[in-house]
């Protein structure tokens, strides 16, 4: 009973781990997606600008 309780809090806490990380890495791929269009949308503007 012990050893599959300790399991048990083992695999939640490796969920929550995942969890945080996943989150993270989506938010670190959300903001790096911005920062590509922002930038994309001003090269397109200068671009259009020097024609």
């Amino acid at each position: 009973m012990l050893v599959s309780n300790y399991l048990c809090i083992h695999v939640i806490c490796i969920l929550i781990v995942w969890n945080s990380l996943i989150n993270f890495l989506y938010l670190d791929i959300k903001i790096i997606c911005l920062t590509a269009t922002y930038t994309c949308r001003i090269f397109v503007v200068q671009e259009k600008q020097k024609v």
